[in-house]
């Protein structure tokens, strides 16, 4: 299963339900799982090695069950094969629209969360990002 995780407002915790899903899948230890972390600000991939990534592309296997990659530029995407060994790939995507529309575009997720708060831009400006996200999908 593929899981994009996008929201256009900072702060409204893309990152916390990323690293959440991650371990929760984890914890049945019979899945490969791969976490990967497309914000510059790596969040995720520090959550769980405790490091700051030094290159983009960096791959860290087996962190409390899960491998965590940070692809800030989200190189590689549209190469299908090249995450074919996991079962699950969770994507914590940075707060860009265009930058989660590429994802989606590349990876076609199974599923795309959009966690919302009470901010007032995170609530505002839903409808057109889903509506973006709809037709790039092609379900208008």
């Amino acid at each position: 299963m593929k899981i994009v995780i996008a929201q256009h407002k900072g702060g409204v915790g893309k990152t916390t339900l990323a690293v959440h899903i991650a371990g929760v899948l984890a914890d049945n230890g019979l899945d490969k799982i791969l976490l990967m972390d497309c914000d510059s600000q790596s969040d995720s991939f520090r959550f769980f090695t405790k490091q700051i990534p030094s290159k983009s592309m960096e791959l860290k296997e087996g962190m409390d069950g899960v491998d965590v990659l940070w692809n800030y530029k989200r190189e590689k995407l549209s190469n299908k094969n090249r995450f074919s060994e996991y079962d699950h790939i969770i994507v914590d995507i940075d707060t860009r629209v265009q930058n989660a529309l590429q994802v989606i575009t590349e990876i076609e997720p199974d599923i795309i969360l959009i966690p919302v708060d009470k901010q007032y831009l995170s609530v505002e400006h839903l409808p057109e990002v889903l509506s973006l996200i709809a037709r790039k999908r092609g379900n208008n």
